[in-house]
């Protein structure tokens, strides 16, 4: 298990950073995205935000655009993780970014977590129709696999849209 400590995890980018800079570039991205998600649970957004810059670079640079859904995903929690008035604003953009993407790519899973995060940015504004009808053509795409995590979660959001 990762031992998700400020010391371990710096290492733990310092690593990345110095595969991605003697060249290894391919697959790293992904190492980026787990990194990010580590690093949004730690509340740490500056961190995230150089994170997510350095895979985006990485992907950019490699055509390895896999991950630019769940990216975009985790850049808009770090601006919602810092809290000023306008973070929303921020985040929202970027959000309906990682949907268009994920969507693209077909990337079911990334597409629930994103209408997800989209829903219930939407239904703290008040905007409760608006976050079901986002959410639930998303949910209803899945035939399987409802005792994941993520399937719990976003059932439990749609009953709170009821």
């Amino acid at each position: 298990m990762l031992d998700p400590s400020s010391a371990k995890l710096e290492e733990l980018r310092a690593e990345l950073d110095d595969h991605a800079h003697r060249g290894q570039r391919m697959g790293i991205t992904v190492l980026y995205v787990l990194l990010c998600r580590v690093l949004v649970q730690r509340r740490r957004p500056d961190d995230v935000l150089a994170a997510v810059d350095a895979a985006q670079t990485i992907g950019r640079e490699t055509g390895e655009l896999l991950f630019e859904g769940e990216l975009c995903r985790v850049k808009a929690h770090a601006f919602l993780i810092e809290g000023p008035p306008d973070a929303r604003l921020k985040a929202q953009p970027l959000l309906e970014l990682a949907l268009a993407v994920a969507r693209s790519q077909n990337a079911r899973s990334i597409e629930l977590l994103v209408a997800w995060d989209l829903a219930d940015l939407f239904s703290g504004q008040g905007a409760l129709g608006k976050a079901r009808d986002l959410l639930a053509p998303v949910y209803g795409w899945f035939n399987e696999g409802f005792e994941t995590a993520d399937l719990k979660e976003a059932k439990a959001l749609l009953d709170e849209f009821v």
